[in-house]
């Protein structure tokens, strides 16, 4: 958190408690959390999820990592089977309804950057995707990696998000 604060002011919303986001940012960053643990209040804060979808179509740029790219997928799947609708800006739906461990160390490359992270889920992608999906473009970087900044910010700085 402390490097992405060097890139801006960071102001904190919750997507289960607030309604709205508190004004348009530069960089929405979702970095997860167990969104199995809050599907009922995620899915029905629907003027939140609106508000996400709105900001993601109108070229927000987005960074979100394991339950936060679930979170901007279609829906959720609880371990019982029910479906819970998220915010619907990636083409995905994930599932805990056969949680499997998924942990391990990942190395991304859009572009000209190479990106670095770690994956610990037990959730799993719906339909053909790969173990770990991976969506970029030149506003949005989602995956179940958690990214790693640390001492080096030349993905941020040299286009991951190049319009």
């Amino acid at each position: 958190m402390r490097r992405l604060g060097q890139w801006g002011q960071i102001t904190w919303f919750s997507p289960t408690n607030d309604r709205t986001l508190p004004f348009r940012p530069d960089l929405l960053y979702l970095p997860g959390g167990y969104p199995e643990l809050y599907l009922q209040q995620l899915s029905e804060n629907k003027n939140m999820l609106r508000q996400i979808g709105d900001y993601a179509g109108t070229g927000g740029r987005i960074i979100a990592e394991c339950g936060g790219m679930m979170y901007l997928g279609r829906s959720i799947v609880d371990n019982k089977g029910r479906e819970w609708p998220m915010a619907g800006v990636l083409d995905i739906g994930t599932s805990m309804e056969h949680p499997r461990l998924t942990i391990g160390y990942r190395t991304f490359r859009p572009g000209n950057a190479e990106l670095k992270g770690h994956e610990f889920h037990f959730s799993q992608p719906l339909g053909d995707w790969p173990q770990t999906p991976f969506f970029h473009n030149p506003n949005l970087l989602a995956s179940y990696a958690h990214f790693y900044w640390g001492e080096d910010t030349t993905a941020l700085s040299s286009g991951v998000f190049r319009q």
